[in-house]
């Protein structure tokens, strides 16, 4: 009982030791599986390695664990359903931050990976390796089957990415014809859940149809400008900055990053934009494909044009972070060509007088020299 008379929380049910001792050697299991994960990294990555030393045998750890997976639950957005299902493990691929890479079975343009950035990603086989995707979680399992974190699922574009809660990942090494316990040959979905799958196939094909087009009808010269307003506190700086940036760009249609085409500024083949992990950047050619840049805009659109008005665009200043520049926007064409500026109203007196003066001028010393009639 408490001090005041009340009676205190109850304890809540107990775990039994063999329960306990189950949980340690499962924490301990997961623990051993991520540390063979960051070895067979560094195993890859040595020349000289030796097959028969730790790092062949946390490599040999990592292939003992499941070879297919099951990627099921609400996505809470209809295409993103398309990513879930199973996902077959590709041992004939590199690891990838030390960790196997999966193609879904039956639509290996879908992919599961992990990348350096912490997080495990499902999303477009061009993506491959890179820190982007549909379906996200940060957890560093060396598995996927180990994955305890919360998934994440990105929105419509521009929206971010939202909690997936449901969304859970497992091994699946039954296969989607041999069928599991109190399930058919969907690999263990119940008949409403294997509709609700076959329809997300069906709506994200249909999506990525839509997204083909839209690449495909993409502009082929898009430019950044802007003019800001001076009233702004600190605009000086930020604009001297953005103002570096503006121009015209060209696509590149051999070259894409995020699934996405790649511009290039016109006169200075250093200056590109890309897009990365939800973003548009505008940045130097060596940083292509990263998250490091001059400008960015937090929008999935699948071309800059079309990044919507909402999107704010912020500028990096040195030592300062960085700064949103509202009047910033980048539009489908060229740079219109400089037109002649036109003469101020104010300084037409002014240069109607110099002409006549000039002018009486002139006639004057004329006068002068010309001879006397007689």
């Amino acid at each position: 009982h408490t001090r005041g008379g009340g009676r205190s929380r109850e304890p809540g049910p107990t775990s039994s030791p063999a329960e306990l001792d189950r949980l340690a050697s499962e924490i301990a299991h997961l623990a051993a599986v991520r540390r063979a994960a960051e070895a067979a990294e560094a195993f890859a990555a040595d020349e000289d390695r030796d097959p028969g030393g730790a790092g062949g045998e946390a490599l040999l750890l990592l292939r003992a664990q499941a070879t297919a997976v099951r990627l099921r639950g609400a996505t809470g957005h209809p295409a993103r359903a398309a990513f879930t299902g199973r996902y077959v493990r590709r041992d004939d691929l590199p690891l990838l931050a030390g960790r196997f890479a999966f193609a879904k079975q039956g639509d290996p343009d879908k992919m599961l990976w992990f990348a350096r950035n912490g997080f495990w990603h499902a999303g477009r086989a061009a993506d491959l390796g890179r820190q982007t995707g549909f379906l996200i979680v940060a957890d560093s399992a060396g598995a996927p089957e180990h994955i305890v974190g919360e998934w994440q699922v990105a929105g419509p574009r521009g929206s971010g990415f939202v909690p997936a809660p449901g969304l859970r990942c497992e091994p699946d090494e039954a296969g989607p014809d041999e069928g599991e316990e109190g399930g058919g040959g969907s690999g263990g979905l119940s008949g409403d859940e294997a509709e609700a799958e076959a329809e997300a196939e069906a709506s994200g094909s249909e999506e990525a149809e839509v997204w083909a087009r839209q690449l495909a009808e993409a502009a082929p010269v898009v430019r950044l400008e802007g003019q800001p307003r001076r009233q702004r506190h600190g605009w000086t700086v930020t604009w001297s900055v953005a103002r570096r940036w503006l121009g015209s760009y060209d696509r590149l249609d051999r070259v894409q990053v995020g699934g996405r085409h790649v511009y290039c500024r016109r006169g200075s083949s250093s200056r590109v934009l890309w897009f990365t992990a939800g973003f548009w950047h505008f940045g130097h050619i060596q940083y292509l494909g990263s998250q490091t840049a001059a400008l960015f805009v937090a929008d999935s659109a699948a071309c800059p044009e079309a990044i919507g008005e909402e999107g704010v665009w912020h500028v990096g200043l040195p030592s300062r972070g960085w700064a949103p520049l509202h009047e910033l926007r980048v539009r489908a064409g060229a740079e219109p060509p400089p037109q002649p500026r036109p003469l101020p109203s104010a300084m037409l007196p002014a240069l109607v007088g110099l002409v006549i003066v000039l002018a009486a001028s002139t006639g004057f010393r004329v006068w002068l020299r010309s001879p006397s009639p007689i």
